[in-house]
Formats: structure tokens, sequence, C-alpha cells
């Protein structure tokens, strides 16, 4: 429901009020519309040997009214017991762009057994025009750039396979 509330978590005292548990309630807002995206995708597959194939992808995506939460103004609750209430309000007011690739070599040298090992590049730049406290927009920080990995596994049966994987993220630079 738009018009709803949701009490999400609550905090012992002292976290936020030296003598209150605080409470983050979700509160609805009617006047949020659906998230756009319009996305373009171009793929090239290319069977170089039967048992080895190249595959080469890229992305742009355009995000509009993405819906963010932002933290409303505190306030006290009486009853049914004292608490600090701190709203936690849903609206639009973020977009962006994104956009990447990938190119990935599989390996086949028998039936039962496959490796495959890819990189990939990506990047985004997510823009808000609302307050920002829980960093959505901060998600064009919080992600890898660059990712390599390396993949084998084995099918033991037509519903069974087992694989394991090795892989790398680059420097993530929020954490730095």
């Amino acid at each position: 429901e738009l018009d709803s509330q949701l009490d999400l978590h609550i905090y012992p005292p002292g976290t936020y009020d030296p003598g209150l548990p605080a409470v983050a309630r979700y509160v609805g807002n009617p006047e949020v519309k659906p998230e756009e995206l319009q996305a373009w995708e171009m793929g090239w597959r290319w069977q170089m040997h039967k048992q080895l194939t190249l595959e080469v992808d890229g992305y742009y995506y355009q995000y509009r009214n993405l819906i963010m939460a932002t933290y409303g103004m505190p306030y006290y609750q009486g009853s049914p017991g004292p608490a600090l209430i701190v709203p936690v309000v849903v609206a639009n007011g973020t977009e962006g762009d994104a956009y990447g690739g990938e190119i990935a070599l599989k390996w086949q040298p028998c039936e039962r057994w496959f490796a495959t090992t890819s990189y990939s590049v990506r990047h985004t730049a997510l823009r808000s025009s609302l307050s920002d406290p829980l960093d959505f927009a901060g998600d064009s920080l919080t992600a890898p750039r660059q990712t390599v990995s390396l993949t084998s596994g084995i099918k033991v049966c037509r519903e069974v396979e087992l694989s394991g994987a090795l892989r790398y993220l680059d420097n993530i630079p929020y954490y730095h």
C-alpha cells in the first residue's frame, strides 16, 4: 500500500537517543511513480572451434524515476511505549546511466567438462535530487568496475553439475 506504514528496525536505547529505543518506520508515499528503464544490449558469439566459443557483449541503460528511501524528521512517540521514531520515506528522485560489457571464452574439451574465463567492465553514474542519507545514489561507488572470473565444472548427469569459480573484483571506490 502506498499509504501504509511499517516498523522496519528497532534499535536499543542509546543508539540514537540516550534513553529511548529508536524505531525506523517505513512510511508509504502515494506520489511515487513507477521506475523507468530504457535498455540497449548487443552481443556477438563466435564458435571458433567445436570446443571453443568466444562471446562479446555490451549494454547501455538509462534509469529514470528510481525509487529511493530518505529519512524524515525524527519525532518522539509516547505510546504504546516511548520511542524515537525515524520515518523512512520513499520517493522518486534518482536517475542515471550504466554501461559496460563482457568478453568470455568457453572451452569444452569433452562433453562433460567445461571451463570459462571472462572479463567484464561496468560504469554506473546515478544522480539524486533528494537528500540521500542511505547513499542509494552511491551505488555507482559500491560496485566493482572490473571483474575477472574463471569457472570450471563437470556434468555429473543430465540434472546435476558441479562447478567452482575464482573471481577477482577490482577496487570498490566506496571502500577506499
